[in-house]
């Protein structure tokens, strides 16, 4: 079937409630009393914490149609943030800009406690009674959540941590503390100002001690008032004057944005920063599959995975072939996607359309056969529109 890419939304096993989102923001989008489901709420028993925490889980369009496995975004402040994320992360994947990714986002419980660093005794921090459990906070992620994550979704070895605000304090401070756990940090309006600029001060002999760190680090800051803003300054300025070669950072002032609208600008424009290159360029899907096939390389070097082509690519691929009548590279191209994914019916239902533009119905009405079979075996979406195409198929070769 030609798609850009399929718009299902995960559906989940334990769906979201609008418990856990403030009453004036509804967790579901609603179509004819139908909902549709974002996500999976799963309980994690933290021995670490001594107390059970709440996680968000989205995965991908396709995710229970395939066995790819993809890379993870941490994301704090789970309540306020996963319904905006995800749908950039959608977005923006459907668009090819990104890669697919799972988001994994933490619900609260003490945020004080486990996004500060140290106990301020300043008089702008002495009124956060619970601060300072920063680190134990990053021994969770560590030992229990990450584990969990790897365990129960097929992630790759790449992760993203996003925070805002106080989470942002945790972004940067987990970078400087320990930089092995994630490869991109964004840091949306971070309080630099937490315990005297802390955090600069803390930074200043990791840059010397890491000079083969490379990681990708991206700030933002809006128009916050002057503590606020000065603080960020001057952690930029250590930035430019120390950082490590391998650190890509970028620093973004949003003067036209405050505290409470900096997140969702910030995290569209930070996935597109971290994944610069990561589209197509202009005529490639006209090209070779080799030529894609290198593009995909250079990404895998860069990110330090491996990368393979896309389903959807190779789908796209093959229907520029087969509109330009090219039929014999079209064939050649949805085979090459049902050797690459067998258990997607998807691919099994283009090989069906590219063989009948051929006139081959023989061959179309079995491909078309396989991508029901496949799409019963896996409750593919697009069950219905495969169906379709066999009957219409069988009408055609006089088998009804």
């Amino acid at each position: 079937m030609r798609t850009k890419s399929k718009l299902l939304i995960t559906v989940a096993s334990l769906f979201l409630v609008l418990a856990f989102y403030p009453a004036s923001r509804p967790a579901f989008a609603q179509a004819e009393g139908d909902k549709i489901y974002l996500g999976q709420l799963n309980k994690l028993q933290s021995e670490i914490l001594n107390e059970e925490r709440i996680i968000l889980v989205y995965t991908p369009t396709g995710y229970e149609q395939s066995e790819t496995k993809y890379p993870v975004m941490y994301l704090l402040d789970g309540t306020y943030h996963f319904h905006h994320v995800t749908g950039i992360v959608d977005f923006l994947t459907r668009e090819g800009r990104i890669s697919n990714m799972i988001v994994v986002a933490l619900v609260n419980t003490d945020r004080t406690r486990d996004f500060s660093p140290t106990r301020d005794i300043s008089n702008r921090g002495s009124r956060f009674e619970t601060a300072g459990g920063a680190e134990n906070f990053l021994e969770f992620f560590e030992k229990e959540l990450i584990p969990y994550v790897n365990k129960h979704y097929r992630t790759k070895d790449y992760r993203i941590l996003v925070g805002h605000s106080f989470g942002g304090l945790f972004t940067v401070n987990a970078l400087l503390s320990r930089p092995e756990m994630f490869d991109a940090y964004v840091a949306i309006s971070p309080t630099f100002w937490w315990d005297d600029n802390y955090l600069a001060r803390k930074a200043r002999p990791f840059f010397k001690q890491s000079p083969d760190l490379r990681k990708f680090l991206y700030i933002s800051m809006g128009n916050e008032g002057q503590l606020m803003t000065e603080s960020a300054e001057r952690f930029t300025l250590l930035l430019e004057s120390e950082a490590p070669e391998g650190l890509v950072w970028h620093y973004d002032f949003m003067g036209d944005e405050d505290h409470g609208s900096t997140p969702h600008l910030t995290i569209y424009k930070a996935l597109e920063d971290l994944y610069d290159g990561w589209e197509l360029p202009p005529g490639l899907l006209d090209s070779t599959v080799a030529a894609v096939h290198e593009h995909f390389l250079k990404l895998s070097n860069r990110f330090g995975y491996e990368i393979d082509v896309p389903e959807a690519v190779l789908n796209m691929m093959g229907y520029t072939a087969l509109g330009q009548e090219n039929f014999d590279k079209a064939i050649k191209i949805f085979k090459l996607n049902v050797k690459k994914y067998p258990n997607s019916a998807n691919v099994y239902d283009s090989l069906g359309e590219g063989y009948e533009a051929m006139g081959e119905f023989e061959l179309a009405r079995e491909n078309y056969a396989l991508a029901v079979e496949k799409g019963e075996i896996i409750a593919d979406p697009n069950l219905p529109i495969y169906k379709q195409h066999l009957e219409n198929m069988q009408d055609k070769l006089g088998l009804q």
